[in-house]
């Protein structure tokens, strides 16, 4: 081999081992459908038992529309679910491992799969983890307004909050790729 292709070679190999180093960021995953009327604004109602969230359910609602990158979000608490595009709600069961969930609905209040676009959501908060200090409900709350925002799942990426909690999340509010996916499905204005 001579030292040219050597030098090439090398190159190579050093752009290559650069690319696979510093690539961290891994897109999340959208789940086919999307909010219709988009999320520039988005309202939201705390109720009955799911009042104790409130603090953390603002918090999440503000991490999204400040994420620090520029996304078209807008959330306003709203005291009524007439109209409302989410409804908060808690449940009680304590056999279950599941913190949260969100569902989907159509223009005839009938629930859909999120894999096609819908008029508004309902997120259910699980009262058996309400006391749990080792659980952030603030980033419980954002993944699930991502799910709102029409993302999916992002366990391969620790760093989004789209990550579950089961899965190892390290982080306990929106971040860019999270913040990014929104704007590839709704633009930025």
């Amino acid at each position: 081999m001579t030292k040219k292709n050597c030098k090439t070679l090398m190159l190579s190999f050093i752009i290559l081992i650069t690319i696979v180093c510093f690539t961290t960021e891994v897109h999340a995953v959208k789940l086919g459908g999307r909010l219709i009327n988009g999320p520039r604004n988005i309202t939201y109602t705390v109720n009955g038992g799911a009042s104790p969230y409130t603090p953390n359910i603002n918090t999440a609602a503000n991490n999204w529309m400040y994420t620090g990158y520029d996304n078209p979000i807008y959330m306003t608490a709203v005291s009524s679910t007439t109209g409302s595009t989410v409804d908060i709600y808690s449940y009680n069961d304590s056999a279950s491992s599941t913190i949260a969930y969100t569902i989907f609905f159509n223009k005839n209040n009938q629930q859909q799969n999120p894999s096609s676009n819908y008029w508004w959501n309902k997120i259910f908060l699980n009262n058996k983890y309400i006391n749990d200090t080792s659980i952030n409900h603030n980033a419980v709350m954002a993944h699930e307004f991502g799910h709102v925002l029409g993302l999916g799942e992002n366990n391969k990426n620790v760093n989004s909050i789209m990550c579950q909690t089961g899965a190892g999340r390290k982080v306990n509010k929106p971040q860019k790729v999270d913040s990014e996916e929104v704007v590839s499905i709704y633009g930025r204005y």
